[in-house]
């Protein structure tokens, strides 16, 4: 059970501010791969839900090991060498819920050039942005986050495990190779996925404990 229940919009969409909508994400934009100031839509969706959150966690007394959490989402990229571009359901985004910042954007090598990684397209705030591109929408990113993030936080998870937040949020799928055209969900190749080579072993799969 979600703490944030992605699906009651209008639990808040009335009150989210008007420029939401016609911004891309995250805002501001990082700089580098890194942060340069909290994300608006994080800031205000813990806002919102602050009474949620704080009945887990004090998030101002978080540690440096319990502040940050990945999220898999599904992002578009393009290699700025050959032009190719792609989608794919295994982009992954790391927040830091202390600073309410977006602390790093995972990227993927062209499967042409693999010369180096690209980062993800910026993000609309919902699929009703006249360019939506089909990537999961920045509303939906925010709340994942925070919500794995007070699961985290209150022992749902083991937090012993350096990769649980990335574990809970795929599925044991035995066809996860599959290619099907123009989706994203496949083929996801390992060695040109840098979360993959962060974690040393395949992003779509949960760790198997010995």
């Amino acid at each position: 059970t979600l703490l944030v229940n992605m699906g009651d919009y209008e639990d808040y969409e009335e009150n989210v501010p008007g420029h939401f909508h016609n911004s891309k994400w995250p805002n501001p934009r990082q700089r580098n791969n890194r942060p340069t100031g909290k994300d608006e839509a994080l800031v205000w969706f813990m806002d919102f839900y602050q009474e949620d959150i704080a009945e887990q966690v004090d998030v101002r007394r978080l540690n440096k090991r319990n502040r940050f959490v990945r999220v898999k989402v599904r992002g578009k990229f393009r290699c700025h060498q050959c032009g190719k571009g792609w989608k794919s359901n295994m982009a992954w985004l790391s927040f830091d819920i202390k600073t309410q910042e977006v602390s790093r954007m995972y990227g993927q090598k062209c499967s042409n050039c693999k010369d180096f990684y690209s980062k993800p397209f910026p993000f609309f705030y919902s699929e009703h942005h006249w360019k939506f591109d089909g990537t999961t929408p920045w509303r939906d990113v925010v709340t994942k986050a925070i919500d794995f993030f007070v699961k985290k936080q209150s022992h749902s998870y083991d937090l012993n495990d350096q990769g649980d937040d990335v574990a809970r949020d795929v599925e044991d799928d035995e066809n996860w190779n599959t290619v099907i055209e123009d989706t994203g969900d496949g083929p996801h190749d390992t060695e040109l996925c840098q979360m993959c080579q962060f974690l040393k072993r395949p992003c779509v799969r949960r760790r198997r404990n010995n």
